[in-house]
């Protein structure tokens, strides 16, 4: 959904772009544009296709051969590295930063960096039998129902498979308990892996072979922090949902109050804090751990710790619209679109937005914006606080630019 600020900018002073804002122009439309965008740290990528029913990628500048497909490319935590599954005349390879490596088997699987970034795990299917390459490591597996989890330096991993209607966590190869079901969660610090699994009805939550948590009768949503010293729980008791927090600061798991809903949770990146939108008897909320701030009669969606976690931000309308930094609730002097997705620089009274045709750079309480190059459609924004500047791409026929924004 698009921002209506475009079009009733009475009231605000709006700068040239060359002010605030700039553009580059990264393909020049020699070849057709099929996709394109950004990851949520320094990278851009694009699909073009210079050839029918043929496929380049291009990060950063640098382009790839060409093939029949070609997978959105995946970027390790730290933006540094990325990697992608490439197809030529049934040929499948695989595709990073430092090179291409051709793979066996029938088809691709999955793509999984370490949370350090530093290692990258892989698999293709040869048959029935998934392969997972892991460094050094091929493991041979049957019946992967989750995702690839890893610990801080990939040496350890963990991943759920089915059996005849169960299900079992396993761990560096050995195969656990078998449950009805299981929600994994992530690696703790320690080693041990925090998952939630249901026998019957009821639900628990683990520690390796230690229960933390329980009886509930569902997990809903849960987070774990990169560093594996937090995570939590969206779980359901009766007619009602809370959170679950599990931190070594405590000696015990921490629970929220009751709400009749509860959704969109994260974590603080570092700190033993949480986020996530609640409901009581319709009236929306954002909770900052167990502190409530008014969500407005039309929340904005999911609330936001910034890039070094200093600041909660979210976005809502009442009668108007504002924004709500760590409490603190600013009005806006536009209205917003529910769906849309804004972003913050910590510490400053700015945010910035995609509009249908431009990258946006306001300021919070003063009716000042800046626009970048009015396109035919543009991506989702980022704040990028490597280079300071609101970042977004944008499309005008075949071309593709770089825009930028900045105090």
């Amino acid at each position: 959904m698009k921002l209506l600020v475009l079009l009733c900018l009475t009231g605000f002073v709006l700068a040239h772009a060359q002010d605030k804002c700039t553009d580059v122009m990264l393909l020049n439309g020699s070849e057709p544009l099929v996709q394109y965008g950004l990851d949520t740290t320094k990278n851009w990528w694009a699909f073009t296709s210079p050839y029918d029913s043929l496929y380049r990628l291009t990060v950063n500048g640098k382009q790839t051969a060409v093939y029949n497909s070609i997978s959105i490319p995946q970027f390790s935590f730290d933006g540094n590295h990325w990697a992608a599954f490439g197809s030529m005349n049934n040929v499948r390879s695989l595709v990073t930063e430092s090179g291409v490596t051709q793979l066996p088997g029938t088809a691709t699987g999955l793509l999984q960096y370490s949370p350090n970034s530093e290692v990258l795990a892989y698999s293709y299917l040869e048959g029935s039998q998934e392969v997972i390459v892991l460094g050094n490591k091929r493991l041979n597996v049957i019946g992967r129902t989750s995702k690839l989890f890893l610990n801080e330096n990939g040496t350890r991993y963990a991943f759920v498979i089915g059996l005849a209607g169960s299900k079992s966590l396993v761990l560096n190869g050995k195969q656990g308990n078998l449950y009805d079901d299981i929600t994994p969660i992530g690696f703790w610090i320690d080693g041990n892996f925090m998952y939630a699994a249901r026998s019957g009805s009821q639900w628990r939550i683990y520690k390796g072979d230690e229960e933390v948590a329980g009886v509930f009768s569902n997990v809903n949503e849960v987070a774990c922090n990169l560093a594996g010293t937090v995570c939590a729980a969206i779980c359901t008791q009766g007619s009602n949902q809370v959170v679950v927090l599990i931190a070594d600061e405590y000696t015990k798991p921490l629970t929220s109050r009751a709400y009749t809903a509860m959704n969109s949770l994260i974590l603080h990146p570092t700190q033993p804090l949480y986020a996530v939108n609640a409901s009581n008897n319709g009236a929306w909320l954002v909770l900052l751990s167990n502190t409530e701030y008014g969500a407005g009669q039309l929340s904005n969606g999911k609330p936001y710790f910034t890039h070094d976690g200093s600041e909660l931000v979210y976005f809502g309308c009442d009668s108007d619209c504002f924004i709500n930094i760590n409490g603190k609730r600013t009005f806006l002097t536009a209205n917003l679109v529910t769906g849309a997705t804004y972003v913050h620089k910590p510490k400053s009274e700015t945010f910035g937005y995609s509009s249908a045709s431009t990258l946006v750079f306001r300021k919070i309480e003063k009716n000042e914006l800046w626009m970048s190059k009015m396109c035919d459609e543009t991506s989702i924004p980022r704040y990028n606080w490597r280079t300071g500047k609101y970042e977004a791409l944008g499309r005008i026929n075949q071309r593709l630019y770089f825009m930028s924004c900045m105090n």
